[in-house]
């Protein structure tokens, strides 16, 4: 009997001690845990590197640990300066540091900003994060904890929905965080919104071409509000001395554009004389992500032949749905030399892909030719650029030759040319054009050659700057922004109705 008792004090004693290591184990790993957790809270970069397996470059470093020290902070960032890569990263970062009852929004001009470029790196970084198995993260725009579905999440939500924002809070102070990329063309309201949330702020973009707007007057008007960085394409490690010349080339050195989109800066300096606003080009070029309906278009094609060094050739085609829907960029084509029959067919196959689009598909050869021999093309048909007339012409396209230097139909205008890149500053509100990115970058080169063309008054009317101190001014020729005018002048000019009207 005291055998059998005193078995079971035995056994009972090894199970107390068992217990006392399992716990003083636990209590060396929570204490572990917890002293990571401070150094992180400290050392963003550590938890960058730790967690996802990268190293933070040039300004990364700042703009996390400013956000971790509690402050609202405003970047303004050229291109690769790696700003999306560090609003994903912080996303993360919050979620695993500030623990339950943590919540980050998110949001960014359009879907193709924030779901498709800032969404698509927070995916990318979640699949290489330590603790995602903690952590769901749906289809959509959402992760949130597992244990903690309805108040340890990250969301995103888009700019134009600013009633949807101000509901977000957390029980916790300093658990709610709201990330805003490319902020210069997020609306006031979103903005009034965002900074009347019980929480802290992370906003980044490109500055706006026109300094105008909430993200600009961060940097003047509310500095003392905010912790600001600056990042500029000069002197990040992540830019390539290849891409770096070649914007030089399409964006000018000096232009609003190059103060923005490289140096990061507020773009300085008179715009009154540009032809086109630089808050309409960038309007534009947001309203790529808007799919027009697929049907009933008008289509012009225009043409700006090179005439000599290294003037390019380009091709454009503007799609027009009608007044309630955009006039859009179809497809642009750059070409260089002066081989006139090379051109004329590149405009013959941008003629029969458009008329293929128009007809739905249809797999008539014959159709798709009469087709493509009705859409109005607008030639620049002074210098080499009458040879492609002629030509095409002689195959029975619905072609017209344009002189920049002719007569205006309008008496406000000196010439044709001025006419034209007037007529497309009208249009510029409705139409949508390419992100730099598009088209083999010639997207970046047509937003530079629309927002640099200047113009002067004469004594009764405007005169578009000639194309010779043009080029003299921007280093380059405004090639692509010339095509652009023509083919919109094909889809103003005379009454071609809707597809299938008799060449005019």
């Amino acid at each position: 009997m005291s055998s059998s008792v005193n078995l079971s004090k035995q056994g009972f004693d090894i199970l107390r001690q068992v217990t006392e290591h399992k716990f003083k184990q636990f209590w060396v790993l929570a204490d572990e845990e917890d002293k990571k957790k401070g150094l992180y809270e400290r050392d963003p970069a550590k938890w960058v590197y730790d967690n996802l397996g990268y190293e933070l470059q040039y300004k990364q470093e700042p703009i996390m640990r400013s956000v971790a020290l509690g402050y609202d902070t405003a970047v303004r960032s050229g291109h690769k300066c790696g700003k999306t890569f560090v609003l994903a990263a912080t996303n993360l970062y919050w979620l695993d540091v500030r623990g339950p009852d943590c919540k980050v929004i998110s949001t960014a001009p359009g879907e193709r900003q924030l779901k498709h470029v800032l969404w698509a790196e927070i995916g990318h970084l979640f699949s290489r994060w330590k603790k995602k198995n903690q952590f769901v993260k749906t289809k959509g725009m959402h992760i949130y904890n597992r244990s903690h579905e309805d108040d340890w999440y990250a969301l995103g939500v888009f700019s134009s929905e600013a009633g949807k924002i101000e509901g977000f809070h957390t029980k916790v102070k300093n658990k709610l965080l709201a990330i805003v990329d490319e902020g210069k063309t997020v609306d006031r309201e979103f903005f009034e919104a965002v900074t009347s949330m019980h929480g802290q702020k992370l906003v980044a973009s490109v500055p706006p071409l026109d300094g105008q707007g909430y993200f600009a007057e961060i940097f003047s008007k509310y500095r003392t509000i905010w912790k600001t960085i600056h990042m500029s394409a000069l002197e990040s490690p992540l830019i390539e001395e290849k891409w770096l010349r070649a914007r030089e080339k399409d964006w000018i050195k000096g232009s609003p554009i190059w103060q923005a989109k490289i140096e990061g800066n507020i773009p300085r300096g008179d715009a009154s004389d540009l032809v086109i606003s630089i808050s309409d080009v960038e309007l534009a070029q947001d309203r790529w992500m808007i799919v027009n309906p697929g049907s009933d278009w008008k289509v012009g094609i225009g043409c700006d032949v090179a005439r000599f060094g290294d003037d390019l050739t380009v091709t454009t085609s503007v799609r027009d749905p009608g007044e309630e829907y955009l006039r859009r960029i179809g497809t642009m084509k750059t070409t260089s030399g002066k081989n006139l029959m090379a051109t004329v067919g590149n405009i013959r196959e941008m003629a029969n892909n458009e008329a293929k689009l128009l007809l739905g598909g249809s797999k008539d050869e014959d159709e798709i030719k009469i087709t493509a021999r009705k859409i109005p093309i607008h030639i620049d048909d002074t210098g080499l650029g009458g040879g492609v007339t002629d030509r095409l012409g002689e195959l029975d396209y619905n072609v017209t030759g344009v002189n920049f230097g002719g007569t205006s139909s309008s008496e406000l205008y000196a010439d044709k040319g001025s006419e034209m890149w007037f007529d497309m500053a009208e249009d510029m509100p409705r139409m949508s054009i390419p992100p730099d990115d598009h088209f083999d970058e010639m997207g970046g080169r047509l937003a530079g050659d629309l927002c640099s063309r200047k113009y002067e008054y004469t004594s009764n009317c405007k005169k578009l700057e000639q194309k010779k101190f043009a080029k003299k001014r921007m280093g380059r020729s405004p090639d692509h922004g010339d095509s652009l005018a023509l083919a919109n002048n094909a889809i103003r000019s005379g009454d071609i109705g809707g597809f299938g009207v008799a060449v005019w």
